[in-house]
């Protein structure tokens, strides 16, 4: 009978659930939930109205901002038809910005109007000053020409000038006058004038050069023989009573001859100097074009063409040497490059060896790895000229370059090889 009431009690609270579930959002689907559905959302139901609440405060914000936009695109077309402009098409921010540009534009635009007012102001004000200094200085001009009674300012200024020696030579001839009144004794002009009326012009010109010469000279000698007086008083005080005075004397004499003695020996040996300088002078003369001319050949040979001959050209107490291109060109000897400066040292020895060997007994021409910096066609040039200048004397070469063995073959199949080395 307990369970039978039970049962009954149980669905009778399932009815009262349904319907209760039924008559609210719960079951607004229209199937009853299950109870530990329902307890697992109740928690969640008193969250879900601060959401609606949130809900509700969007929905206005949202709404408030909408109309905002609408008023702020109101406004914006206002200003637009204000300004006589045309409303942008992206949209009314980007119109508001283009007011705004067009806005601060008109500000800068005011200020510089307001600056330009201030400066047309000061201009004006200094114009109107200009004008007043203009007058001023137009009253005065009238006043000045009409002192000196000229029409213009150059005149006045030529008038000033004029004044100015006016007074300058008054205050000479006053001096003037001071000093003739004072030399002839007299009080008056007129009576210097009977003074000086009967004196001769040029014997008093000429006798007043002579006295101004002579007074010159003396002065002159006056300052020279205080300053020997004075010397000579230093001397005469640093001199004792012994016999120093005596020794100095003597040591000056040994001094004075001795001086004599090498100037003697140096005028000789200058004389000397000079003779041979001369003597070098007149060899190099007699010497050189002979030299030039072999130098020139050599080099023109060695360089294959590339230089045409040599040339001397004076500069202050010497002589530089000059490189003359094949195309007329022409370079210092310390300009060339290094391979070129070797080439022409070469020949110049080349020459002075054929110099030497012309007045005297040939010596041997030894180089040592000249033509290191020489090409292969070079190097074989500079062994033909060897060649040829082996018919008059002996002609040494050392290298370590074997290939240049090679190329002193080709030029003159005579040639004498050693290797100093030895078989490896």
């Amino acid at each position: 009978d307990a369970l039978r009431q039970a049962r009954d009690a149980d669905a009778a609270w399932g009815l009262e659930w349904a319907a209760a579930c039924r008559g609210c959002w719960i079951g607004a689907s229209g199937e009853v939930p299950d109870i530990a559905w329902v307890r697992e959302i109740l928690p969640h139901v008193a969250e879900l109205g601060l959401a609606i609440d949130r809900e509700a405060g969007l929905a206005d914000r949202i709404g408030k901002m909408v109309a905002d936009q609408a008023a702020f695109g109101e406004e914006v077309a206002a200003l637009c038809a204000e300004l006589g402009m045309e409303p942008a098409a992206a949209g009314a921010l980007e119109t508001a910005d283009a007011i705004g540009l067009r806005l601060r534009r008109a500000t800068l635009a005011d200020a510089a109007r307001v600056s330009k007012a201030i400066e047309a102001g000061d201009a004006a004000g200094r114009h109107a000053a200009a004008l007043e200094a203009i007058a001023a200085h137009k009253v005065a001009k009238d006043r000045m020409t009409a002192y000196f009674g000229v029409d213009s300012l150059d005149a006045v200024a030529d008038a000033v000038r004029a004044s100015r020696r006016r007074d300058a030579l008054r205050g000479a001839s006053a001096r003037c006058e001071a000093e003739i009144l004072a030399g002839l004794g007299v009080t008056t002009f007129a009576a210097a004038e009977d003074l000086l009326g009967d004196i001769d012009k040029e014997r008093a010109e000429r006798d007043l050069a002579e006295l101004m010469a002579r007074s010159e000279d003396h002065e002159q000698r006056t300052r020279s023989l205080f300053a020997e007086r004075a010397k000579a008083a230093d001397m005469l005080g640093a001199v004792g009573g012994d016999g120093l005075v005596a020794a100095i004397e003597q040591e000056r004499r040994t001094l004075l001859l001795e001086v004599e003695e090498k100037a003697l020996a140096a005028l000789r040996m200058r004389t000397g100097v000079i003779a041979a300088e001369q003597a070098l002078a007149a060899y190099r003369e007699n010497h050189r074009s002979s030299m030039m001319a072999k130098a020139s050949d050599a080099f023109r040979t060695i360089s294959r063409g590339a230089y045409s001959g040599l040339a001397a050209q004076a500069a202050k107490e010497s002589e530089v040497l000059i490189a003359i291109s094949g195309g007329g060109d022409s370079k210092l000897a310390a300009d060339l490059s290094k391979g070129t400066r070797f080439q022409l040292y070469l020949a110049l020895r080349v020459a002075g060896h054929h110099e030497f060997g012309r007045t005297r007994r040939p010596v041997p021409f030894v180089a040592d790895d000249i033509m290191e910096t020489f090409d292969d066609f070079r190097a074989e040039e500079a062994f033909r000229v060897f060649a040829e200048m082996g018919t008059r004397g002996q002609i040494i070469y050392l290298t370590h370059h074997r290939h240049l063995c090679d190329l002193a073959r080709e030029a003159f199949p005579g040639v004498r090889i050693h290797d100093l080395a030895g078989p490896a």
